[in-house]
């Protein structure tokens, strides 16, 4: 019975111990100031002390068998993936509050040896 009596002790306090450990980082979690990350791309979606005005119709050349892959837009710039039939990709770069094709990216594919 001493024994039985001697764990319920131990577990209770490990419980009490577990509980205010746990109230412990609650507490260090909330006292600390939120950090503030720089921006990945920190261009404006919108230019300042300007208005917004549409760019119109922007083409993209492809040229022929090449299929677009993936499309993408970060902020303000639209990335646009291609594939050529010779196995060549391509990554071209847009700037969507202009409509300006402001590069491109040639992955070409290595023969292995």
């Amino acid at each position: 019975m001493k024994i039985v009596k001697a764990l319920v002790i131990l577990m209770g306090v490990l419980i009490v111990l577990g509980m205010g450990l746990l109230v412990y980082g609650f507490v260090m979690r909330v006292g600390k100031a939120p950090t503030t990350e720089p921006a990945v791309d920190s261009a404006p979606l919108v230019p300042l002390g300007g208005t917004v005005s549409g760019f119109g119709d922007v083409t993209v050349a492809l040229e022929d068998g090449e299929i677009l892959l993936d499309m993408q837009a970060e902020a303000s710039r639209l990335l646009l993936r291609s594939k050529a039939s010779d196995g060549t990709e391509t990554i071209r770069v847009y700037d969507l509050s202009t409509g300006k094709a402001l590069g491109r990216f040639v992955l070409e594919s290595t023969p292995s040896q």
